[in-house]
């Protein structure tokens, strides 16, 4: 059987192999038939030699094929993996950045094994934390696993990472606990930033910035960051449910943005791209040291 897994939540793909991984041990024990291949590095003709392999001493195996979209197969090298999969085989393929216009894509997502992964948000994601925390046998409310993931950002990993830390520290996590321990986002550190910068609240900005630095983030990713919050700032202000889907924008994330919107019309929006265009271009071009492009960002977007 081929069980295909793919979609845009790495950590969902990655929860479910660990999943699969562990359930198949737990049924052979340690004299399991297991094997990781990455298909990129050793070739696909690798990975149909195994296949072609019967299990000797229990009655199925487990082969875990990584990268095999980076060995770009034909259409009917496809196939071929497709027909060598036996009964007795488990083949595990995962996708997290599939390309659906491609022949893996088309053939592989029509299995019986097929799985998507979508990265969630909103509520499902607070339902999400409260239950991870609650496997560790800890609890926290609502409220604050909202708050977390404000502070933390919506990335399941970055999450996983800070509940294992919060929940080791107290069998309650509360809003206190996470201002003590969690380690703000990049995504909270700018959209607080953008924050000040619709209050043109100049020297909070660079206090802020400055803040973000200390933390190790470069000014590139930095700047990549405010051009999201204000792509975000756009969709809020056009509220058009066609461009939101096609930007692929979280409703968490433009909910969270909408008072932010409320201070800016179009022409501000287009003013602002202007001024993040003309600071990305100096950076990139050497024409100013990135610590002066970021300056003269804030000082144009305090302006607006």
């Amino acid at each position: 059987m081929i069980i295909y897994l793919y979609g845009d939540n790495s950590f969902g793909i990655s929860r479910q192999i660990k999943l699969i991984r562990q359930k198949y041990l737990d049924s052979t024990g340690p004299e399991g038939d297991l094997e990781n291949i990455d298909v990129a590095e050793r070739g696909i003709n690798a990975l149909l030699g195994r296949l072609s392999v019967m299990p000797m001493f229990v009655s199925s195996r487990l082969i875990i094929a990584g990268n095999l979209t980076k060995a770009k197969p034909t259409p009917e090298q496809i196939d071929e993996i497709i027909n060598a999969t036996s009964e007795s085989t488990n083949l595990i393929i995962a996708d997290s950045k599939p390309d659906k216009r491609t022949v893996i894509y088309k053939k592989l997502s029509k299995l019986k094994g097929a799985k998507e992964f979508r990265n969630i948000s909103g509520s499902e994601l607070s339902k999400w934390v409260i239950a991870e925390i609650q496997k560790h046998n800890a609890k926290i409310a609502p409220a604050d696993a909202k708050y977390l993931i404000d502070v933390v950002g919506e990335n399941q990993w970055t999450l996983s990472n800070e509940i294992d830390k919060l929940a080791s520290y107290s069998s309650q996590v509360t809003r206190a606990t996470i201002d003590e321990l969690a380690v703000p986002g990049l995504e909270n550190n700018t959209f607080i930033l953008t924050e000040a910068l619709a209050k043109k609240d100049l020297p909070r900005v660079l206090k802020l910035y400055k803040n973000i630095k200390l933390q190790g983030y470069a000014d590139q990713l930095i700047l990549g960051a405010i051009t999201f919050q204000y792509r975000a700032i756009l969709l809020s202000v056009l509220n058009n449910s066609e461009l939101n889907r096609a930007y692929k924008m979280s409703p968490y994330v433009l909910d969270k943005t909408r008072s932010l919107a409320a201070g800016y019309t179009i022409d501000d929006v287009k003013r602002a791209y202007k001024i993040i265009a003309s600071a990305d271009l100096a950076t990139k071009s050497g024409e100013l040291p990135a610590g002066e492009a970021m300056n003269g960002l804030f000082y144009g977007l305090c302006s607006i």
